[in-house]
């Protein structure tokens, strides 16, 4: 037989890195698409123009300019949260994502009449409480299967 001997498979692993190996295709694709869509995303914001009603988009020159140099901050961002291996540099990229994405929410709430401005936080206090619920769940849910897993693991015959 092929398979006779004590063959063990190596389980350690010398990357230090939480998702493992960096030179994976797969977070270069994160990597990728998470930049081209924050760049999207600022681009959308520079289009913004105020009207009567609202805003309307206007696309012009500074979009594109807008488009390149967000793509130029946010691939090295999105590159030091997904390949470095410092907690505090993850740590630091995720706050500054997580709070661009909340001021690049809100932004265009400024274009918009205040008397609005009732209706809309009713809505986005809905909507946030929804999703937390939804979080929330899935983070125990991650939590139970994460638990059901090291246990199983731990009595699990050893060779």
């Amino acid at each position: 037989m092929p398979f006779e001997g004590n063959h063990k498979m190596k389980t350690t692993s010398t990357d230090s890195h939480i998702f493992g190996s960096e030179g994976r295709m797969v977070f270069r694709i994160i990597v990728f698409c998470l930049s081209l869509a924050f760049s999207v995303m600022f681009a959308s914001l520079e289009m913004l123009r105020p009207t009567a009603f609202g805003f309307t988009f206007l696309p012009s020159w500074r979009t594109l300019l807008t488009f390149v140099i967000g793509a130029a901050i946010c691939v090295p961002c999105f590159k030091m949260i997904f390949h470095s291996p410092s907690k505090k540099r993850r740590v630091a990229g995720l706050v500054l994502v997580v709070f661009t994405g909340m001021v690049s929410f809100l932004y265009p709430l400024r274009f918009l009449p205040t008397q609005r401005f009732g209706e809309i936080f009713t809505g986005l206090g809905i909507a946030f409480c929804f999703l937390s619920i939804i979080g929330g769940s899935l983070f125990v849910i991650g939590r139970f299967l994460n638990a059901d897993e090291r246990k199983a693991e731990s009595e699990a015959p050893k060779e």
